[in-house]
């Protein structure tokens, strides 16, 4: 038997493939023309009849940065309560090929949520929830070394913020809620616009495929149906003598529990990092009771492998057979408390994952995640593919 508190000593481990790719150490900063504000936020309104969208949103000459940003954000939420399209061009600079790629990702991700819906396929989230952009003066982490050798275009701004909304509820992808936000613009014309938008999960949805291409509606169809196709039920696996059985519906508290506020007996990579599998390990470990074995195991000071990088714990818990349980062969039979690996397509090798969710809620496909710390839906995983794991019991 195992325990957390055995390995408080322990040097944090080196950081393998976890949510994000690892990052290179820190070059000189860079600082923006003007400071953003200290500590201010600004409330959000959201409309979304169908009367009041728009098919393009133009900006108008006079709109502050933060208004900007604003809108940026706000009509997004309208396209994507009301699953219609709103052309955001005009607010982002479209010679980067990520915001080129963003404008096709929301279609893709409105094309995805209004088949899905019109299909009757999984639930599909339309409902309006209030949320706040909280501005922060400086990022908790290196972020801006990171950027400083990487940034091709000047930029005359850049903003650091969080976004807040109500407990238990998922909002669109790109608002990453509790999670830490960077943009950066430039003045064209009259008009600010956005040269980039980082958040934790931004380079993984955005970057790494190079330039997206919009399914034609059969292909997305097509895709969803075999995506959804009915699988055989699983068979119960039964917990051997001596085994610690998995407690799915602990897993899922906890993972409410400590999304967005990490639990302070365990180390906490960092969102810049990549702390995906690192919360899903805490979480499964109090599944089974706080058990973790000399493989799997983490703490205050550190974890192993397979406890903190995405492909190191499937290679342990699934292929190896290190946790009992069984692969999980369609999105149709998931259920509370089963965790789900995700890997962008057409980025790098096939076998190769990089993010990892919890189900908490299996009715509407409801996931929690780290890296970003927020909720998702299954609906709202664009341009991935996906492998289900159900775990079942321990030998500690």
């Amino acid at each position: 038997m195992m325990k957390k508190d055995k390995f408080a000593a322990l040097a944090l481990a080196v950081l393998l493939a976890g949510c994000s790719p690892a990052q290179p150490p820190a070059a000189q900063g860079i600082s923006a023309s003007s400071e953003p504000p200290a500590a201010s936020a600004i409330q959000l309104p959201v409309e979304t009849a169908p009367e009041q969208q728009q098919e393009v949103y133009q900006p108008e000459e006079g709109l502050t940065a933060q208004e900007t940003i604003a809108a940026y954000f706000d009509q997004q939420y309208q396209a994507y309560t009301s699953l219609s399209d709103i052309d955001i061009s005009g607010l982002l600079d479209l010679n980067q090929m990520e915001n080129r790629n963003l404008l096709t990702w929301l279609q893709i991700l409105n094309q995805r949520r209004r088949l899905l819906r019109e299909n009757d396929l999984c639930y599909v989230e339309t409902e309006v929830f209030p949320y706040t952009i909280l501005y922060e003066e400086q990022p908790e982490d290196d972020r801006m070394s990171f950027w400083s050798s990487r940034m091709e275009t000047d930029y005359d701004e850049v903003y650091h913020f969080r976004i807040s909304g109500e407990e238990g509820r998922a909002y669109p992808p790109t608002f990453a809620v509790n999670a830490q936000h960077t943009v950066f613009l430039k003045r064209e014309g009259g008009i600010w616009k956005i040269i980039r938008h980082y958040y934790p999960g931004s380079v993984r949805s955005l970057r790494f495929a190079g330039e997206l291409t919009l399914p034609s509606e059969e292909e997305m169809l097509a895709e969803l149906k075999l995506e959804f196709s009915s699988a055989q039920a699983a068979q119960a696996v039964a917990t051997p003598p001596g085994a610690a059985p998995y407690n799915a519906e602990a897993v899922v508290d906890y993972a409410n529990r400590y999304m967005a506020k990490p639990n302070s007996e365990f180390y906490h990579i960092g969102d810049w990092q990549g702390n995906c599998q690192n919360f899903v390990s805490q979480a499964l470990s109090h599944g089974f009771g706080d058990e973790m074995t000399g493989e799997w195991f983490g703490g205050s000071g550190g974890g192993s492998a397979a406890w903190e990088s995405v492909n190191s714990f499937w290679r342990f818990a699934v292929e190896n057979g290190g946790m009992g349980g069984q692969v999980v062969p369609s999105i149709a039979s998931a259920q509370a408390g089963d965790v789900m690996q995700t890997r962008t397509k057409g980025a790098g090798d096939e076998d190769e994952y990089n993010h990892i969710l919890i189900v908490t809620d299996g009715e509407r496909l409801l996931l929690a995640q780290n890296s970003p710390a927020c909720l998702v839906y299954y609906s709202d995983l664009v341009n991935v593919q996906t492998r289900i794991f159900r775990p079942c019991y321990l030998f500690a």
